[in-house]
């Protein structure tokens, strides 16, 4: 031992028989504080440890060695980031966590095309943290070539989620963002798009929805795009050909009859209202030709007293209408208004175009009551036109102004919704329908001369679309987590920024300042 280690034992050794021996007799002297435990543990740390050198270097050893286990055994759990971005964007919401705190079934990520320093690899550690349930496994072809084969992976990035036989393959690439039009900014929707792929391969009973076809109407093949969004959604679709069966299956939640170009047969149309007085629900998009009768749907539609009547609406207010590249108004393709009161559209807002639904070419809907006994049918409004829509009966010759002069203006609606009660207490049925007097706003385009709209590339189609085929499905546990992808950095005020240097620099340049003032003092007191 040196000379000034012995010098620093003997001063602490000194220091601390010095308190012994004197402390009794000051613990009776007025206003004395006895040494706290702190205080005397501090002189035996500094007299066994600090003033030896061999004691400092192995202290400082086995602090090194328990950080560097401490990182390690953090690596090797994959724990989840903590996230200080300014949106939140890779952090889980209460939404996704309400969903998935129950959830009891193995879930297995397998990664794709990514490393675990990846964004999305630790966003999907945040799946992990909340819920041991749902583990991940970062694969390639070299480490799992049999699972890269059997999900057809290679050329693009991915996830495949599993559990059990069922399993949903998501391409980051094309599902993690959306388009505010509204904005402008680009909407991250990777928890969206992969918590409800979870609940999609986890749920026991599956939303079915079925699109009739059989008499023209649009199959899953033209509605590509809402059958992707439903999908995404939790349900699953499938075209149902109506002149091949004897009855609607029985796993149908939904049946879509989405603009035929002609008339039911009767048989089929008794297929229909069976399975409507069963409890069925029904959405019927459907625009009615003024040289056709469709006499057999409407006998399906007179279950609800609802009907929609011949003509088109010409839009007589310019906020109810879309003017192409803001210089051609349409006023035959609407933007209507929308009903507080009903739940698909109670969270709309008229003024935001992210909520502005599109509709060319529309009818009006009118109610009847129904006369039944034992059923009971109540309406409500979805969607309507301004005070100063018109409604053309007869618009073969086309639609000018002297067609418009001796015509009324008045509110129309264009979409309601219907429930239908069978019966009461257990013997209870209820069924219902949403009907909109238009047939092409929730197709993938709509071409009208040279004008081409892409109808279900726009945010209001798709909100009023997902939002029907909810409310028919009574489906509360479909999820919309949507954050703005442009805002991923930690913004620090002036003030926080002073706070952060501060700690990083202020305090550590201060300890030692005071080491260095309080080793000068002892020395010179020496």
């Amino acid at each position: 031992m040196s000379k000034k280690e012995k010098n620093d034992n003997t001063e602490i050794e000194n220091e601390e028989t010095s308190l012994e021996q004197v402390e009794p007799e000051l613990e009776e002297t007025e206003g004395y504080k006895k040494a706290s435990f702190g205080e005397k543990l501090s002189l035996k740390f500094r007299k066994r440890l600090i003033t030896n050198k061999l004691h400092t270097i192995i202290l400082t050893l086995f602090l090194i060695v328990v950080v560097w286990g401490i990182n390690t055994w953090a690596d090797s759990k994959n724990l989840a980031q903590i996230d200080v971005t300014q949106n939140h964007l890779y952090s889980l919401t209460q939404t996704s966590k309400d969903q998935l705190k129950n959830l009891d079934k193995d879930v297995l990520i397998y990664i794709y095309g990514y490393t675990k320093e990846n964004n999305i690899v630790q966003f999907i550690q945040q799946y992990n943290a909340f819920n041991s349930k749902i583990k991940y496994e970062i694969i390639t072809e070299s480490t799992n070539y049999e699972t890269v084969t059997k999900y057809g992976l290679g050329n693009y990035s991915a996830l495949v989620i599993v559990c059990g036989e069922k399993d949903r393959t998501i391409y980051p690439d094309y599902e993690f963002s959306d388009y505010d039009f509204e904005t402008g900014d680009t909407i991250d929707i990777t928890e969206e798009t992969i918590t409800n792929a979870i609940l999609k391969v986890t749920t026991d009973d599956p939303i079915k929805v079925y699109f009739a076809t059989g008499n023209g109407e649009y199959s899953s093949n033209e509605l590509y795009d809402l059958c992707g969004f439903l999908e995404a959604e939790v349900y699953e679709t499938e075209d149902l050909n109506l002149l091949t069966i004897t009855e609607i299956p029985e796993d149908c939640d939904i049946l879509a009859i989405m603009s035929p170009e002609d008339d039911l047969s009767e048989s089929q149309a008794e297929l229909i209202k069976t399975y409507v007085n069963n409890g069925g629900n029904l959405l019927v998009c459907a625009i009615i030709p003024n040289d056709k009768d469709y006499t057999n749907l409407q006998n399906v539609l007179d279950l609800y007293g609802a009907k929609i009547e011949k003509g088109v609406l010409y839009e007589g207010n310019s906020n109810y209408y879309l003017a192409y590249q803001n210089s051609s108004p349409l006023p035959y393709v609407l933007i209507p208004g929308y009903s507080n009161s009903n739940p698909i559209t109670s969270g709309f807002q008229n003024t935001t175009s992210k909520q502005m639904v599109i509709m060319p070419w529309s009818q009006i809907i009118t109610t009847n009551e129904v006369n039944e006994e034992n059923v009971t049918v109540t309406n409500s409004e979805i969607l309507m036109t301004s005070p100063d829509c018109y409604f053309i009966t007869d618009y073969t010759k086309g639609i000018t102004s002297a067609t418009l002069k001796d015509l009324e203006q008045d509110t129309y609606t264009v979409g309601n919704e219907y429930t239908r009660t069978v019966g009461s207490g257990e013997e209870e049925k209820e069924s219902k329908l949403v009907l909109y007097a238009n047939s092409t706003f929730f197709v993938d385009n709509y071409q009208d001369g040279n004008v081409q709209i892409a109808t279900m590339s726009n945010p209001g189609n798709i909100n009023l679309a997902l939002n029907t085929f909810a409310e028919l499905a009574d489906e509360e546990d479909l999820i919309t987590v949507r954050k703005a992808a442009n805002v991923t950095e930690f913004k620090t005020t002036e003030s926080q920024d002073r706070v952060v240097k501060l700690i990083i620099f202020g305090i550590p340049i201060f300890i030692i300042l005071i080491g260095i003032v309080v080793w000068n003092y002892r020395r010179k007191k020496r």
